[in-house]
């Protein structure tokens, strides 16, 4: 669900710590960040106490996701979704296009995914308040979703 709507990578999800859920102008977000060597957190170009997913413990290489991606393949399979194709990434592919869909401007997208921006809008001022961003995400749809709680991962 986390990745269905936020379009964050699985590790950025699975290493969330309880304190990376934050409040400003009474709007709940995900603080992704790397905290260095501090934390062992990990993001792409983030161990202790506190952890959203305390179960998730961290794999050889210190990733938080290693486990829980074999048991999303293993979900895959179970479903009948798995394909050469599919993986866990296509959540981040599909939130960037409900983004798409809804017409969210390419400046809120790259704000809301937390790419940088290359553009002369990413240059000039302090970027979209927070209101816009959550209006944003708002927009999303999914018309054909159908969620089912499952145990399998």
């Amino acid at each position: 669900m986390i990745a269905l709507f936020s379009g964050m990578r699985m590790n950025e999800i699975c290493q969330l710590d309880v304190d990376d859920i934050r409040e400003l102008e009474g709007i709940y977000y995900f603080a992704v960040q790397d905290d260095g060597d501090k934390s062992g957190k990990k993001i792409k170009s983030k161990a202790g106490d506190g952890k959203l997913f305390p179960d998730l413990k961290s794999d050889s290489r210190e990733y938080y996701s290693g486990n829980f991606q074999k048991g999303f393949g293993r979900y895959l399979v179970t479903c009948g979704a798995k394909s050469p194709k599919a993986s866990f990434h296509f959540f981040r592919h599909g939130f960037r296009d409900a983004l798409r869909e809804a017409n969210v401007s390419v400046e809120l997208t790259e704000r809301i995914c937390g790419w940088s921006g290359a553009g002369m809008q990413s240059r000039y001022g302090s970027g979209p308040k927070i209101g816009a961003l959550s209006s944003s995400v708002e927009k999303i749809e999914y018309p054909n979703l159908i969620l089912q709680y499952s145990k399998e991962i």
